[in-house]
């Protein structure tokens, strides 16, 4: 019989939930932080608030990073020397305005954000642990996308082309790289970029 997994979601919130109910169909221990417990009502997992982490880190945990770089300053320090492995979240933007994205695109650090989300990236490659950085496309799903906004009235369209991952892909994403050994950093997105025009007449 093997170890049980140990798993920490940071930032438990609309692809963090999925990622979490994999893990729990597996058997795994989970752990996950959230600002409102209530929106995790019903998820057999361990919910803690972001200050009570040094309380509930475990030696050879897998932990999946989704908390924006405007979170609390000394975040990973109580991961050190307990992570065993740390997935990290980040964001396309990191390209700046490069159409065409892939492992090898450069990063543009000619804006706030990317370098914001830049120098989260690099505090986790360099930390202690096994790190791989997943960089979504945006992020598409039940309540959130194309065909939530058109029906608000919300959509603009433009002949612009985007990319877009919907969010069980992305918690697929994560839970193997989580399990994996793999390091450096990903763009991840769908096959089929396209205009948000085709998106909405689609």
């Amino acid at each position: 019989m093997g170890k049980t997994l140990d798993i920490l979601i940071l930032g438990c919130g609309y692809t963090g939930r999925r990622v979490a109910k994999r893990f729990l169909a597996m058997g795994a221990r989970v752990t996950a932080t959230t600002r409102n417990p209530q929106r995790l009502a019903g998820l057999k997992a361990e919910i803690i608030g972001i200050g009570d982490l040094p309380k509930h880190v475990r030696p050879g945990m897998l932990v999946l990073h989704s908390i924006p770089p405007d979170g609390p300053p000394s975040l990973l320090d109580p991961l050190r020397n307990m992570a065993q492995r740390l997935v990290y979240l980040s964001s396309t933007a990191v390209y700046g305005t490069a159409s065409i994205v892939n492992e090898s695109t450069p990063v543009d650090e000619g804006t706030e954000p990317a370098r914001t989300r830049l120098e989260a990236e690099r505090a986790i490659a360099e930390g202690p642990w096994s790190a791989l950085i997943l960089r979504p496309a945006a992020i598409y799903g039940p309540g959130r996308g194309v065909q939530e906004s058109i029906q608000r009235g919300e959509h603009r369209l433009s002949d612009r082309f985007v990319s877009r991952i919907h969010v069980d892909d992305l918690a697929a994403h994560a839970e193997a790289a989580l399990l994996s050994r793999t390091s450096g950093a990903y763009p991840v997105a769908d096959e089929e970029p396209c205009t948000s025009r085709e998106i909405a007449e689609f």
